[in-house]
């Protein structure tokens, strides 16, 4: 049986030493500060959503567009040249009357099975 000294037990076991304090260690609580920021944010690569589409496209057929984007994604922040599908929206009834057969609220619904067309510009 082979002999192992002390130094060598504990230079073997440092991996899992410093892999278990690792929990220990508490979570940034600042985020990227100026000098982390990816090069892309200070070349221009960012741009925003716009439709590029009046007419709406099946999901199941956008192609390089299959990007779902919510309802509300036209104007917000995003990389250039990316494609999606801003998801189609339609107005639905959120408060019937008493008798269940006249709506007295609309509000809008999701609609997931088809969007408009939209790029990074």
């Amino acid at each position: 049986m082979a002999k192992v000294s002390y130094e060598d037990a504990i230079e073997s076991n440092r991996p899992y030493h410093d892999a278990n304090g690792a929990v220990h260690i508490p979570p940034d609580t600042k985020g990227l500060g100026p000098d982390e920021l990816p090069d892309s944010s200070q070349n221009g690569d960012l741009g925003h959503w716009v439709k590029v589409s009046s007419t709406t496209t099946d999901v199941v057929n956008a192609g390089a567009y299959s990007a779902l984007l919510s309802p509300d994604s036209a104007g917000q922040a995003c990389y250039k040249g990316t494609k999606g599908l801003i998801l189609a929206t339609a107005r639905e009834c959120n408060n019937w009357n008493s008798g269940g057969w006249h709506c007295e609220g609309y509000g809008p619904e999701t609609i997931t099975d088809y969007g408009y067309k939209a790029e990074c510009k």
